[in-house]
């Protein structure tokens, strides 16, 4: 018996069979230029109209989903032709302009992708805290803390009261991590980085994104094993899974009290579907 994929249970048919990464940058600006001349430079990026910013403003999004690595290249190649062909250029620091970012799931199992959920919301308001000022709170990137409806959709789910198209609707992508683009594209969308005037900050939070999403679904099958390894050892499982990042969120002065309420939401669910066999009888083929 296999367990169903991502692509499986929705009926995806696009090519993406691993680690793919999207981006989205909304942006508010002052400039005498004009920034649409960046993109036939950059072949990268689609530009596109955003209603949600005022006054001067664009979202630029990948044209292709690539590895992480690529994707920090591209945004900084971005930023880097907007210093030297528009140096009058200036971003509004606006609490409206957002980095989203889409990670394929399409290749995992269900209980995969629902084990980083574990992960995630055990540290969503920590992470959340390093993405800029305004998005703790932020209606447009709302965490589970905020919203413990999250929750219970993800446990109406798992017990099988709601399909999930019924359970993750439109209203629903707002949330830091939205749930519903895994029935639209396969993908979970990070929502909750704030657009920054420098590049370098974006880039550290989003690669903490990405190395808790691929190591978390590597090491990791089934959400309670998340929880059992941090209830035994915090701080270790942590450093096996942000390596590069861990010591940022370990040394937040809220990290203790975020972490603690972060684990008691992921095991309202993590437990829902309790062994590997449970899975298998909830999602196998």
């Amino acid at each position: 018996m296999d367990i169903v994929t991502i692509r499986d249970f929705f009926g995806h048919t696009n090519p993406y069979t691993t680690y793919l990464y999207a981006v989205e940058i909304e942006m508010e600006y002052k400039s005498l230029g004009n920034l649409q001349i960046i993109q036939p430079m950059s072949g990268t990026w689609k530009f596109a109209v955003d209603g949600s910013l005022r006054g001067n403003s664009v979202e630029i999004v990948t044209k292709k989903p690539k590895p992480f690595d690529k994707i920090a290249f591209d945004i900084a190649h971005f930023y880097g032709n907007i210093e030297v062909i528009l140096p009058d250029f200036k971003l509004v620091d606006t609490v409206r302009a957002g980095t989203h970012m889409h990670m394929n799931c399409n290749h995992l199992t269900l209980s995969k992708v629902f084990t980083f959920l574990a992960v995630w919301y055990a540290l969503e308001r920590a992470i959340i805290r390093k993405c800029g000022k305004g998005r703790l709170g932020n209606n447009f990137c709302v965490t589970a803390y905020d919203s413990y409806g999250i929750i219970d959709n993800i446990n109406n789910f798992l017990l099988g009261q709601k399909k999930f198209i019924n359970v993750f609707t439109t209203e629903d992508r707002y949330a830091a991590l939205n749930l519903a683009s895994l029935a639209t594209f396969g993908t979970l969308e990070f929502r909750a980085l704030r657009t920054m005037q420098k590049y370098e900050p974006m880039v550290q939070v989003l690669s903490l994104v990405c190395e808790l999403f691929e190591n978390t679904t590597k090491t990791f099958n089934y959400p309670f094993e998340v929880i059992e390894q941090f209830s035994a050892n915090p701080n270790n499982i942590l450093e096996v899974l942000i390596p590069n990042h861990y010591r940022a969120l370990l040394d937040l002065p809220t990290f203790q009290e975020d972490f603690k309420d972060g684990v008691r939401l992921a095991q309202d669910f993590a437990f829902t579907l309790p062994s590997e066999n449970a899975w298998f009888v909830k999602f196998g083929k």
